[in-house]
């Protein structure tokens, strides 16, 4: 009898589930919210793509007029060009840098390339902080001394 009893019960059980409504199953947890897009990233670069700044610098041949031109600003990352005109000797020149922009001010420039070379003449780096509409330190090579810059 037992046995005719569970059979019977099986049978009762799978008829009910049969005709019972169906549970729809768990909802799927939804994703995480995406992050919002981060806005353009802010140059913290005191110069911007398309200042010039002029003045002298000082190196081995003497005071020296200086044009800088800023190229283009990515971020702390800065390109420039380099343009002197020695006006005793007469003897212009120009190269490209590269180099950073900090926070606080700090441009530092290293040379890349001639564009215009005259004889006897060296690339040269710079290193310098923007206050202001100046830009004034130090010419990075040992023949050389300081510069000061203005827009």
């Amino acid at each position: 009898m037992n046995a005719a009893w569970l059979a019977l019960t099986c049978a009762l059980a799978l008829s009910l589930a049969k005709d019972a409504p169906r549970q729809p199953p768990p909802p799927r947890p939804s994703p995480p919210p995406r992050p919002a897009p981060s806005p353009p990233r802010a140059s913290s670069c005191a110069l911007r793509a398309g200042d010039s700044l002029s003045g002298v610098y000082l190196c081995a041949q003497g005071w020296t007029l200086l044009t800088l031109h800023i190229r283009a600003v990515s971020g702390s990352t800065i390109r420039a060009e380099f343009a002197f005109n020695h006006s005793p000797s007469r003897v212009t020149g120009r190269f490209t840098l590269a180099g950073t922009c900090a926070p606080d001010g700090r441009v530092q420039l290293a040379p890349v390339a001639w564009l215009e070379q005259p004889p006897d003449y060296i690339m040269v780096g710079m290193d310098g902080v923007v206050s202001g509409e100046t830009y004034s330190g130090t010419i990075t090579h040992w023949s050389c001394g300081s510069f000061r810059l203005s827009r």
